[in-house]
Parts: structure tokens; C-alpha cells; sequence
């Protein structure tokens, strides 16, 4: 895991694969908005709902049940903080909608991605786009986006103990 916090100096990213400056270069994985919770853009941005959907497929009986989670689940933070969040989100009235926080998504695919090799700018900072609105980014490089994905969908899965065969 490489981390590169832009805050702090005010050079331009560019690709640690290709060099390019460009936002829009082979390696790019994901443009994390993390004052928002959403993925911009990156081969990321098209497979953003499935991390949400896993979530959801684990934390849903659980919810509706009103069971505990399994207790490995502590030992990581984000996914712990993430059910929490939900629990505290869900509507035993709207029984079918599964709540999951964006901002709590956003930093636990991040680490993710980091976890499973992806070179990341952390804190990246653009331009204010409306007076007084910055935004706080985390960008993703990897020389193969799509197995880092994979490998992060995976490592999601086993955490929540998610069948394989449900992918």
C-alpha cells in the first residue's frame, strides 16, 4: 500500500504506472469522494453497487431478525461501524430497504482497494467548485483495475462469510 497525501503539497497526480496527469489513464481504478460517499469515476465507478450490495446481503437477515452478527466481525472496525450504522438506519416499517451509510462505504472500499495493492493519493483535494465546498478524494491506481476489484469484492466477501457461489 502506497499512500501519498496531497494536502500537504500542491503537485499535480499523475498515474505511478503510465505517468499520465490525466484522470482518465488505463491504471485508473477509482476517484473515492469521501466528503460526499460516492465513487466519481475510475473502472470502479461501474461496479461501485456491488460492495453496497454485499453489504446489504449480509447485514439484511440480520436486521430483520434482529440477530447479533457473527463476533469476528469486531475485529474490523468498518465493518462493525458499518452494521452499527445500519441498525441504527434500518425501519422495522420498511423492512426490505437496507440501509447502508455512503461515508462508512466509502472509507471501507478504500482501505479495500489498499489492502488488495492498489497505489492510492490519499486526501487529495480539488479545486473549491462553489465558494466555501471543497472536495476530499481518495484516488486509486492499480495496473490491473479489474482483478483489484476483484480481489477487494473477495476480500469483502470472506469477511462477511459470504458464499462464493453467491457472487
Amino acid at each position: 500500500m502506497h499512500m501519498y497525501p496531497i494536502e500537504e503539497t500542491k503537485k499535480s497526480i499523475c498515474c505511478p504506472f503510465c505517468h499520465e496527469a490525466e484522470k482518465e489513464c488505463l491504471h485508473l481504478l477509482a476517484v473515492i469522494d469521501r466528503s460526499n460517499g460516492c465513487c466519481d469515476w475510475g473502472a470502479l465507478f461501474e461496479r461501485w453497487e456491488e460492495f453496497r450490495n454485499l453489504l446489504v446481503e449480509a447485514f439484511g437477515p440480520l436486521l430483520q431478525t434482529k440477530s447479533r452478527p457473527p463476533k469476528y466481525w469486531k475485529q474490523h472496525s468498518d465493518l462493525h461501524n458499518a452494521r452499527e450504522a445500519s441498525v441504527y438506519l434500518y425501519s422495522s416499517s420498511d423492512p426490505d430497504r437496507i440501509p447502508v451509510d455512503s461515508l462508512i462505504l466509502t472509507t471501507m472500499v478504500s482501505e479495500l482497494l489498499s489492502e488488495c495493492g492498489s497505489d492510492c493519493f490519499y486526501g487529495a483535494q480539488l479545486e473549491e467548485v462553489q465558494p466555501g465546498q471543497d472536495w476530499v478524494i481518495d484516488i486509486h491506481y492499480a495496473e490491473f483495475p479489474e482483478e483489484t476489484m476483484d480481489k477487494a469484492l473477495t476480500l469483502l466477501r470472506n469477511r462477511l462469510d459470504l458464499s462464493t457461489t453467491n457472487a
